[in-house]
């Protein structure tokens, strides 16, 4: 609820939806704000709960983005967090985008002099000049025309005053050129007083800079001490900006080819003009991810070859959001689908074609409706569409002779004749739009949110774990909590683990702890968030294991070694890859080689299970 004037006003259960708000009024909080005091939203990301300040680091003098070393403000016992005059200011350790952001700060009647920084670049003033009544918070001053509101919500300057934000973060191109402005939408103990507003040109540090699309959250400090409490945030998708997931409309045949104006991997632009001498071009859409781009590379790569001296000119584009593809989708390659990976990825297929990156913007695949990998469109010397569809029916694991439609619409507008199939359905992984970020950050949440479970193991199981029953590909870590090199690699073995899960594949995690260290091995495995994928947990029941995470509980490690592995030394960590009959794939006593490791399991899964 909300009082006014001694009037009642009601107000949405959630802050977002909340839009009331009162030129030139001062608006009592009466506890108003929905989001006032209350617990975080869920799957919202705790910034600060008042126990600790483990998401924070001290903000490097001058260089806003980066870290110079711990957070150093005051916990006071009431669980508030108190700005040290002169200790510097705040960053979070991670960078943020899109979000909804939530925190509760309180002045201490006395002047006031700082802010909240989204994204360390836009500025939501916190002043007070230390007279009653004169107390402005949630104006954005620091841009070159700075945006005030006016509405005042504050309320006297001991209480706590509640601020919400939700933040769309700019939109930049391929060259890092900005291409739509940062907006937002601000509530001040619950009055709504900025109406999605478009965040112009920054000054000072600000502007200094430059753009980007994620950055850390800043609290700042400039001479003044006051206070902030609850302080959390949800990242927003697409979705939840009602944004529709995008329905592409493919190119129809005649249509004029969509210019472009693209980087490709050797570092130059292209465009149409650089294929004006061909008579005729073939504009490929593929990614490095999709297995079945991946299957079609070489029969790609062939084409160009066959029609190399028949003036005939092949390009080839991604057009996939390498932020729009979810780990377990990327389980073919060990490559996602970004720019640099493209140049990886074409230098190890030995690309015959120039490869172009499109996926920050999208424009031209949009343009020309590519619905999946590969998605071929043919143009005639006018640069007229004539073919659009599959470059072959070779789908994944391709017999020696294929039909190729694209290859015949080739050579019938080199001949001057029709094209007699001008459209074919296009069958392969489909793009991945920016739209589907979203779901992207859903299977993170959802996989954080899967439980973690250790079991104790003796030396005379773990045999079986090597043996090989045929069952899966397994990935076996030995380690222990007290090992740096183990705990550093940690995360990237559950993002292989994540990657690789939808195969017949395991992670199995054996700590070499005290088994009094239990809940300590707990703990840490839970926080790395090493839990069993779905299709783990059938290959588990199966076998009649519970876990993939365990404990030894012998009295010697002699006897783990000569079970598990005759050739580990005993260094920590040691790590081996196991095919299913028991060959040993990889092998390595310390810090695991990651590019080898996903290297040896892609070889396999591609040799076994592409189909």
């Amino acid at each position: 609820m909300m009082r006014l004037n001694g009037k009642i006003f009601a107000c949405a259960s959630l802050f977002w939806q909340c839009h009331i708000a009162f030129a030139s009024e001062t608006v009592l909080q009466d506890d108003s704000s929905p989001t006032f005091n209350a617990p975080p939203s869920d799957g919202a990301i705790i910034l600060f709960d008042g126990t600790n300040l483990d998401a924070w680091a001290s903000q490097r003098d001058r260089k806003w983005e980066e870290s110079d070393g711990p957070a150093d403000w005051k916990i006071l016992p009431d669980g508030a967090l108190e700005v040290i005059p002169g200790a510097g200011s705040l960053i979070t350790k991670r960078k943020f985008g899109d979000c909804r952001l939530h925190l509760e700060l309180r002045m201490l009647g006395k002047e006031t002099n700082g802010g909240v920084f989204v994204m360390c670049r836009y500025e939501l003033g916190v002043k007070d000049s230390g007279d009653e009544g004169v107390a402005h918070i949630g104006a954005f001053e620091n841009l070159r025309e700075p945006i005030r509101s006016a509405s005042k919500a504050v309320t006297n300057d001991l209480d706590w005053q509640s601020l919400d934000v939700e933040f769309t973060a700019p939109r930049l191109d391929d060259r890092g050129k900005s291409i739509s402005s940062a907006r937002a939408s601000v509530w001040l103990n619950g009055v709504k007083i900025h109406d999605d507003i478009e965040l112009g040109p920054r000054k000072g540090a600000a502007k200094r800079l430059g753009d980007a699309v994620v950055a850390p959250l800043m609290l700042q400090e400039h001479g003044s001490a006051y206070q902030f409490r609850n302080v959390w945030l949800v990242e927003r998708s697409d979705v939840e900006r009602g944004v529709a997931a995008y329905e592409p409309k493919v190119l129809e045949i005649g249509t004029a080819a969509p210019d472009f104006d693209l980087m490709g991997i050797d570092g130059k632009r292209y465009s149409l003009a650089d294929f004006a001498d061909k008579s005729v071009l073939v504009v490929i859409f593929t990614t490095n991810h999709c297995p079945d781009a991946i299957a079609s590379y070489g029969r790609m790569l062939k084409m160009v070859d066959d029609f190399r001296d028949r003036n005939v000119g092949f390009v080839a584009i991604n057009g996939n959001d390498p932020r729009a593809v979810m780990l377990s989708e990327m389980r073919w390659s060990r490559y996602d689908d970004s720019y640099e990976s493209m140049k990886i990825v074409a230098d190890e297929e030995r690309f015959n074609l120039p490869y172009l990156y499109d996926g920050d913007t999208q424009t031209t695949t949009k343009a020309y409706g590519a619905v999946a990998t590969p998605h071929v469109f043919v143009f005639d010397q006018e640069r007229r569409l004539r073919y659009t569809g599959r470059l072959d029916s070779g789908r994944r694991n391709p017999k020696t002779t294929v039909k190729s439609e694209a290859r015949d619409a080739i050579e019938a507008l080199l001949a001057g004749k029709p094209v007699a199939v001008d459209k074919t359905r296009v069958f392969g992984c489909s793009t991945k739009w920016s739209e589907k970020r979203s779901l992207v950050a859903q299977d993170d949440r959802e996989w954080n949110e899967r439980p973690v479970t250790v079991a104790e193991v003796n030396a005379e199981e773990t045999k079986g774990l090597v043996g090989g029953d045929g069952s899966s590909l397994r990935l076996i870590n030995v380690w222990s909590t007290t090992c740096g090199p183990c705990v550093t690699e940690f995360p990237k073995l559950v993002e292989t683990y994540r990657r690789f899960q939808n195969h017949p594949f395991e992670l199995i995690t054996i700590s070499v702890d005290s088994p009094e260290d239990l809940s300590q091995v707990e703990e840490f495995l839970s926080d790395q968030h090493v839990a069993l994928a779905r299709r783990t947990e059938r290959l588990l029941k199966r076998s009649g294991r519970t876990t993939n995470n365990l404990l030894f509980n012998g009295d010697d490690l002699e006897s783990l070694a000569a079970s598990l592995d005759n050739e580990w030394s005993g260094v920590q960590p040691h790590t081996l890859l196991i095919a299913p009959h028991g060959e040993v794939l990889y092998r390595q006593t310390g810090a695991v080689d990651f590019d080898m490791l996903q290297a040896a399991i892609v070889k396999f899964v591609r040799e076994n299970y592409l189909r």
